[in-house]
């Protein structure tokens, strides 16, 4: 949300605003960024008869649009009848209907719905109800799932992760059960190095970390990538942060952006084999 709330009331489920609350997209001139807005969808759910959003095109005066009550996943489309740059949405402080987000996708292209969230396993997918899901396979029509986690549960005293391979398998009973037909992708932990001395060598625990990951790939028959072993195996991560120009963190476990671009080019040609 962008405004704050100047006086909520926090309870276990949800924070209670008196000033209605807003978010604004605007467009971008970046590498990779869309300068303007030809479709445009909001995706909710549990909204009432009396619910609406207050649509603002390139801050043009507010137009009200009612939400279609319901409790499984709805859909507005709030495309304009020529691009936009600029689009404000406002609710009702008083109205709690479920918000997932806004869609600026196009009927054609490659798009990525990237679900990232900081420290996150990968283990409480269950949590998202499988309704929820359907509803977004209908509306996306995705045509493959990525898992890529794991690092935020790599510990270097760790040899045994069975509790992992037994919650993994569960996310992706979920899925599979969510989105049938779809094929499954999942990218191994990669390289994560611990400083062992004046050495930054890799964390013991990888290893194990990404054979349970295997393991886990083919009991769901899904496809799998070691992205250890394509970074170069163990002790990869130093010659990544070494590199010129370099390809990762001085804490040696995240990319920078470089890195980042180097992995996604290598996994696109991945991709691009198994067509």
């Amino acid at each position: 949300l962008a405004q704050r709330p100047r006086a909520p009331r926090a309870s276990s489920q949800r924070i209670y605003m008196d000033s209605d609350p807003w978010v604004e997209y605007s467009g971008s001139s970046v590498e990779g960024g869309a300068s303007s807005f030809s479709r445009i969808r909001l995706f909710y759910s549990k909204a009432s008869s009396s619910s609406y959003v207050s649509v603002s095109y390139d801050g043009a005066a507010p137009v009200r649009r009612s939400l279609n009550p319901g409790q499984t996943l709805q859909i507005l489309d709030l495309s304009s009848n020529s691009p936009v740059k600029k689009i404000r949405l406002s609710f009702s402080a008083h109205d709690p209907i479920h918000l997932y987000g806004v869609s600026f996708d196009q009927p054609e292209g490659a798009y990525v719905d990237n679900i990232s969230v900081r420290g996150f396993s990968g283990l409480y997918f269950s949590r998202i109800p499988e309704w929820n899901i359907r509803g977004f396979q209908q509306a996306m029509d995705y045509d493959l799932v990525i898992l890529q986690y794991g690092e935020n549960v790599s510990n270097p005293k760790i040899t045994d992760y069975s509790f992992y391979h037994r919650g993994m398998n569960q996310t992706l009973a979920h899925l599979k059960a969510a989105l049938p037909g779809v094929p499954i992708l999942m990218i191994s932990a990669h390289d994560r190095s611990i400083k062992r001395g004046t050495e930054y060598v890799t964390s013991p625990d990888i290893p194990y970390l990404v054979n349970t990951q295997a393991q886990i790939a083919e009991d769901n028959d899904a496809a799998f990538w070691n992205l250890l072993e394509a970074m170069g195996g163990l002790n990869s991560m130093r010659n990544w942060v070494h590199a010129s120009p370099s390809l990762a963190s001085k804490d040696f476990t995240h990319f920078n952006r470089a890195g980042a671009n180097k992995i996604a080019d290598m996994l696109f040609d991945i991709l691009k084999e198994g067509q």
